[in-house]
């Protein structure tokens, strides 16, 4: 799994300042329990350094505890596919799951977090939108680079007959000219009850396809204005 941050997440790193502030990058090197033991061996390593700049080990204790509660979940480990960024404080933590490309393992003790290996992979990820349209199941997924995800809106139009309150089609009654037999000669206009189904379906959709249009519309408006 990737959830890189958003650029409004990356400038409120950015702006983040705390006496220590702890950056950890770790690639995924196999299993769950491999990355387990990475990681960990990677705290440890943070730990070190903390020490010999002087924190003491009750400080580094306060620090670390959300780290290490983080990685009692199970749920963390199975996220943990390609690579992870931590960035640590007394008063911060945030995680992300981020892809290999990163490059090596990092840890970076300063007044701020180290986000270098981070803001070319976030400016570069741009993000688009695929509507996916059927007759029952109209769907509306956001994606990047890395992941494509459904969106679940509300009072999106997903399925023709439910959004256009249709029990069955109207019939579409059609009209043919045909040779009257009394007059031997000569044409006369009749209908009957069969309809185009073809015909009907197209105007159904026409109309469904302009309410999920006008939906999208305010939806794109909306996000735009954000």
């Amino acid at each position: 799994m990737i959830n890189l941050p958003s650029k409004d997440d990356l400038d409120k790193l950015e702006s983040f300042h705390d006496s220590i502030c702890l950056t950890i990058y770790a690639s995924s090197i196999g299993s769950p329990e491999s990355n387990r033991i990475q990681l960990k061996n990677l705290l440890h390593d943070a730990e070190r350094k903390l020490l010999k700049s002087g924190i003491k080990t009750s400080d580094i204790d306060n620090i670390l505890k959300p780290t290490k509660k983080a990685m009692d979940d199970k749920d963390f480990w199975s996220k943990y596919t390609h690579g992870i960024v931590l960035f640590i404080s007394s008063k911060k933590f945030n995680y992300y799951y981020v892809p290999k490309e990163l490059g090596d393992d990092i840890v970076s003790i300063g007044s701020s977090f180290d986000l270098s290996p981070l803001q070319d992979v976030v400016n570069q990820n741009k993000s688009y939108y695929v509507l996916a349209i059927s007759h029952k199941n109209t769907c509306l997924y956001e994606g990047d680079q890395y992941n494509l995800t459904k969106l679940n809106l509300p009072n999106f139009p997903t399925n023709m007959k439910k959004t256009l309150n249709i029990d069955e089609y109207q019939k579409f009654r059609e009209t043919h000219t045909v040779a009257s037999p009394s007059l031997g000669k000569g044409s006369e206009a009749f209908h009957h009850g069969q309809y185009n189904v073809s015909q009907t379906d197209k105007e159904m959709l026409l109309k469904f396809f302009q309410k999920i249009d006008r939906y999208l519309h305010n939806f794109l408006q909306k996000i735009k204005s954000i």
